[in-house]
């Protein structure tokens, strides 16, 4: 969500920005190249756009806690340590994604402005022209998108692999069934066992869980015999909903 808003409030400072540029040329306050101004002819949005974008995401990646997504997120749900492993993935990930935005938009940014001061001459626009403002900007942006398309199907196989999700097939047989997370407490102590192939370092969760066919809440529930929890005289197991704490 937080990649989405970025994008989002990167097209609308854009606007904005265009827009005062036309205000301010029209007040005859001082006067723009006619490639920024989107009246003109020819107009070139890619000199504006990318470091718009740029400005955003590199705002978004310093200050990330501080965007409404992510403040409705943490309000509605808790942090990615409190949700488990997978909303950990998850907050990696994002972090990732302004990374790579900030990178890509950065080297758009230094190309698109190089060639423009450059190379590119005003009275005599060219095919090249067109190629270096518009399709280097479009090819550049499909192959990241493409590279996340692989990056993630990579993620979804190596977490089926390691028995960590649910496969489409799964999810229809217990669309009746509840999902039960299990854990063991003692004292001020809780038991966590780490993942046997851990994406995230340090990454640990409850090692017990189970589905259910109930969809109500139970009054009271034992460990069944599934979810292999040997806790001693000393230790309480407690149970939560997935409403709660599925991952």
């Amino acid at each position: 969500m937080i990649v989405v808003e970025t994008m989002l409030y990167s097209l609308l400072c854009y606007t904005f920005i265009s827009i005062l540029f036309v205000v301010v040329q029209v007040l005859d306050l001082y006067r723009f190249p006619n490639e920024i101004i989107f009246f003109n002819d020819p107009y070139l949005p890619s000199l504006i756009l990318l470091p718009t974008t740029l400005a955003v995401a590199l705002y978004a990646l310093i200050f990330k806690k501080s965007m409404p997504a992510y403040k409705q997120f943490r309000s509605q749900y808790g942090s990615a340590k409190e949700r488990g492993y997978f909303w950990l993935i998850s907050n990696r990930e994002t972090n990732y994604q302004l990374r790579n935005m900030v990178i890509l938009f950065a080297i758009l940014t230094a190309i698109i402005w190089y060639y423009y001061l450059n190379v590119y001459v005003s009275i005599n626009q060219n095919g090249r022209d067109w190629y270096v403002f518009l399709w280097i900007v479009v090819i550049s942006v499909m192959l990241d998108e493409v590279f996340f398309m692989m990056r993630y199907y990579n993620l979804y196989l190596d977490l089926q692999e390691h028995n960590e999700i649910i496969t489409p097939e799964e999810l229809r047989d217990i669309t009746a069934h509840t999902y039960l997370r299990f854990y063991v407490i003692c004292g001020e102590y809780g038991k966590c066992v780490p993942p046997s192939a851990p994406l995230i370092p340090l990454s640990a969760s409850t090692p017990s869980s189970v589905f259910i066919v109930f969809n109500d809440c139970p009054v009271l529930l034992t460990a069944p015999a599934q979810t292999s929890v040997a806790s001693p005289s000393c230790c309480t197991l407690v149970f939560d909903f997935c409403e709660a704490f599925a991952i």
